[in-house]
């Protein structure tokens, strides 16, 4: 997030000092004021289109993006667009606390509410205590008569009363004491994260999580060096380079603003974690070999490889769903790689040719990616883990089969549980023949490489996408 940490001293909770990078107990929220300081434009329409977005993620739980693509963003600046797009995901990110907060302006253990008008007291909740682009006023006001015109004047009444109470500092907004209600997480993930983790490293990865990752973004070395791509930034926007590669980078500003940029319409940026890259880079795709990506979407670790390879050789980049393999055809136009073919294709079930390296980015709960995608908190639950798995060991058996001899296959998931990742290595061994397990190399961070087996990164050290992966070698 960007600009400085100024969030609000609201309520019986006192001062809130700001938060210190990687130190867990130095605030709340932990997260910074969207766009350095300046406030929506156009604050009527943007926070129309938040409340109806939210509205109907607490209606339907659909993907907020999805949501969002319905809905007329693009009449706003991508600056207005941006801050939209961050008043909803914070407003999922910390649904669980605002509802804490509103149970203690009512009175109530739980307040039974319509998704609307929940949706506006998250908004006024989000603007109060944490956003300090905004005057209380207006936004007190604002959330009033948007509670009038899309809902009654009886709405627009609450809403106001509870403003009144936020900006008054009448309402104790102190955290709560409990970890899942404190970080805004659903029991039955703290639960089993703590039974695995303990609460001590289960809380850094909450914190971390609710931070999230910022923007993450990769050079494609076969176009611009790091020293072209500096002297090429504009001057409102800078990099930070990662200390582990030298091809990614983090920056303070929006994703949106570097849209806008030469240097990634012309394909020179890219939008990638960390940990992804870490995943193209473990199966080390080379020029003139045949590669299998089987659940290519969106298709940047597609165009990571095309990268790699030189554009010399194959990679046929397959997914199940048309929908998505549509919008990573989008993207061609910044990357003009010749080498990737799309197709519709099942992993668990339908023909491949042959191929030297099989990447399998398998569908998941996503629960490591909760930095950068909030909801996956509210939409997933635990009766989902074993049938993900089921699902996964499935493609590991189905695409070995296609892996050549001295061929290799890289399995990965961005989820932080067991059953998706462990338990599918430890099933691949026992249902597959004639392999080696490949440790990943030493050139990886020490705390990514878990006893010569696999990759697992967690974001209990700092607000980074969880991954895992394990690279089995086909031998003879």
């Amino acid at each position: 997030m960007l600009g400085p940490d100024r969030r609000r001293t609201v309520g019986g909770g006192g001062s809130a000092s700001p938060g210190k990078t990687g130190d867990v107990d130095t605030g709340l929220f932990g997260r910074q004021a969207p766009f350095g300081g300046r406030p929506l434009r156009d604050v009527t329409s943007g926070r129309d289109i938040a409340f109806q977005a939210l509205r109907t993620f607490y209606r339907t739980r659909e993907r907020p993006e999805r949501i969002l693509t319905n809905l007329p963003l693009k009449q706003l600046s991508t600056r207005d667009a941006g801050r939209v797009r961050v008043l909803v995901q914070e407003c999922i990110r910390w649904q669980r606390l605002f509802d804490e907060y509103l149970n203690r302006f009512t009175g109530k253990r739980r307040t039974r509410i319509s998704p609307g008008l929940k949706a506006l007291t998250h908004i006024l909740f989000y603007e109060l205590l944490q956003d300090s682009t905004v005057p209380a006023y207006a936004a007190v006001h604002s959330a009033v008569e948007l509670a009038k015109r899309k809902i009654s004047r009886k709405a627009g009444a609450f809403v106001n009363a509870l403003g009144q109470s936020l900006s008054g500092s009448r309402l104790d907004v102190s955290p709560p004491r409990e970890l899942a209600r404190r970080e805004s997480f659903p029991d039955w993930m703290v639960r089993r994260w703590e039974t695995r983790w303990g609460r001590e490293r289960t809380t850094r990865i909450c914190h971390n999580l609710n931070r999230g990752t910022g923007t993450v973004l990769r050079r494609n070395a076969t176009l611009i060096s790091e020293n072209e791509l500096l002297n090429a930034l504009p001057d409102t926007l800078s990099l930070t380079p990662l200390p582990d590669s030298d091809c990614f980078y983090t920056s303070e500003e929006s994703p949106g603003l570097w849209m806008q940029t030469e240097l990634f319409r012309q394909g020179a940026l890219s939008f990638q974690g960390r940990g992804a890259g870490a995943i193209v880079e473990w199966l080390d795709p080379r020029p003139g070999e045949i590669v299998l990506d089987v659940c290519a979407a969106p298709g940047t670790k597609s165009r990571y490889m095309a990268e790699k390879m030189r554009n010399q050789g194959i990679i046929y980049a397959s997914d199940s769903s048309a929908e998505r393999l549509a919008v990573a055809r989008q993207d061609e136009t910044r990357h003009p790689a010749t080498l990737i073919q799309w197709a519709v294709k099942d992993a668990t079930r339908d023909e491949f040719p042959l191929a030297d390296a099989v990447l399998i980015d398998a569908p998941c709960s996503g629960t490591g990616i909760i930095g950068r995608r909030p909801d996956i908190k509210w939409r997933r639950s635990p009766r989902e883990l074993p049938v993900f798995a089921a699902l996964q060991t499935q493609m590991v058996t189905h695409m070995w089969s296609f892996v050549k001899p001295g061929g290799r296959l890289l399995y990965a998931t961005c989820s932080l549980e067991q059953e998706e990742n462990w338990d599918v290595l430890e099933a691949s061994r026992k249902l597959l023949e004639h392999f080696e397990i490949v440790s990943p190399p030493e050139t990886f961070p020490d705390s990514w490489r878990r006893e010569g087996l696999a990759l697992e990164i967690l974001p209990d050290r700092e607000p980074i996408d969880g991954m895992f992966g394990f690279l089995l070698k086909k031998v003879a």
